[in-house]
C-alpha cells in the first residue's frame, strides 16, 4: 500500500459519526491482535461481540463496559470477563467515551448528556451536557472528573451538573488524551505528541514533550480515543498511543519514572487502523478495540504484577 493512500484512509476512516456502519460492519478479514514478541503485555482473552463495538473499558480481567454507534451500540457490561453480557438500562446510543473508575462507578459521553453509573453500568444518569464528539474522559469518583473533546477540556466536582471550562496550554494542538490523578493534578497529550502537566487544577501548565518518532508525525486523530494516559503517583506515569507510519500500524507504550522529563518507549502490538484504547486507572489493563470488526482484546502488563 502507498503511503500517501494508507494516511488518506486513515482520514476518511476517522470521521465521526453515528451510523452502524462506521462501528459494527465486519469485513469478514479479521486478524486477532496479539501482543509481539518480547512485549511485557500479556494476553488475558480477546472477544467478539454481535453488537456494534466503538469503546470498551476493562477495570480487569472481569468487568467491563463496551458501547458503539446507534440503537444497538448502547452501554454493555459484564463480569466475567466478556462470557456473558447485560444492557445497560439508560445508556444513550451513541456513545464515544468510557471511564471506569471502579466496580461501581463509571461514565460515559456521546451525542448527547453525559452519564454517570454508580451501580456497576447497571443503569445510567444523565447529567450535564458538554458538547458532541466527546472522547475522553477522567474521573476520580462519582463527582469529580475532565472531560474532553479535541479542542475543549472541561471539569466538574458536582457529579457533572455544571462543567467549568479549563484553558488549555498555548501550543496545544488536536486533544489525544486526558488524565486527572488528583482533583488539582493532571496530564494533557495533543496529536503531536505535546504533553502537559498541571498542578493546579489548570491554571499553569508545564510542557513535558513524549519522544514520538519520526519527528513531526501525529497521532490519528480519531472520534474515539486513540491514546491514553495513566499516572499512579506524581512521578510514575505510562502513555498508550496509537502510532501510524508509512503502511505499519502499531500500539507503542510509553513509560516515565521522573513525572514525564525522560520516557522510555516499547511497542506493545500491531494493530489496525481504526481502533480505540482504554488503559486502566492502575495502568495494568489495556483494552483495544477493533471497530471495523466490532471485537476487542484485553491486555494486562505482567511487569506491573
Amino acid at each position: 500500500m502507498k503511503p500517501w493512500f494508507f494516511h488518506f484512509l486513515v482520514v476518511m476512516l476517522c470521521l465521526p459519526g453515528c451510523a452502524v456502519g462506521s462501528g459494527g460492519a465486519k469485513s469478514g478479514a479479521y486478524e486477532p491482535m496479539k501482543p509481539v514478541e518480547g512485549s511485557s503485555w500479556e494476553l488475558v482473552f480477546q472477544r467478539e461481540t454481535a453488537e456494534p463495538v466503538r469503546i470498551a473499558a476493562f477495570l480487569d480481567g472481569r468487568f467491563g463496559v463496551t458501547g458503539g454507534p446507534s440503537e444497538a451500540g448502547k452501554a454493555r457490561f459484564t463480569a466475567d470477563g466478556g462470557l456473558s453480557w447485560s444492557p445497560s438500562d439508560g445508556s444513550a446510543d451513541c456513545l464515544f467515551g468510557l471511564d471506569v473508575v471502579d466496580a461501581r462507578t463509571a461514565w460515559q459521553c456521546s451525542s448527547g448528556p453525559v452519564r454517570v453509573s454508580t451501580d456497576g453500568a447497571r443503569t445510567w444518569t444523565a447529567v450535564g451536557d458538554f458538547g458532541n464528539f466527546c472522547r475522553q474522559l477522567s474521573f476520580l469518583d462519582a463527582a469529580t472528573g475532565w472531560i474532553a473533546d479535541k479542542e475543549r477540556l472541561g471539569a466538574t466536582r458536582d457529579g457533572g451538573r455544571t462543567w467549568g471550562r479549563v484553558e488549555l496550554p498555548r501550543g496545544l494542538g488536536h486533544i489525544a488524551a486526558v488524565g486527572l490523578r488528583t482533583p488539582r493534578e493532571g496530564y494533557l497529550l495533543d496529536i503531536g505528541g505535546a504533553f502537559f502537566v498541571t498542578v493546579d487544577g489548570g491554571s499553569t501548565w508545564t510542557p513535558r514533550n513524549l519522544p514520538l518518532d519520526p519527528a513531526g508525525s501525529d497521532l490519528p486523530d480519531h472520534d474515539t480515543a486513540s491514546a491514553a494516559v495513566r499516572f499512579t503517583d506524581a512521578e510514575h506515569g505510562t502513555v498508550v498511543v496509537h502510532v501510524v507510519e508509512s503502511n505499519s500500524s502499531r500500539l507503542i507504550v510509553f513509560r516515565t519514572a521522573d513525572a514525564g522529563r525522560t520516557w522510555s518507549r516499547k511497542t506493545v502490538m500491531d494493530v489496525p487502523l481504526l481502533i480505540s484504547v482504554y488503559l486502566s486507572h492502575d495502568a495494568r489493563v489495556l483494552t483495544v478495540v477493533d471497530k471495523l470488526e466490532s471485537n476487542f482484546v484485553v491486555l494486562r502488563d505482567a511487569e506491573a504484577e
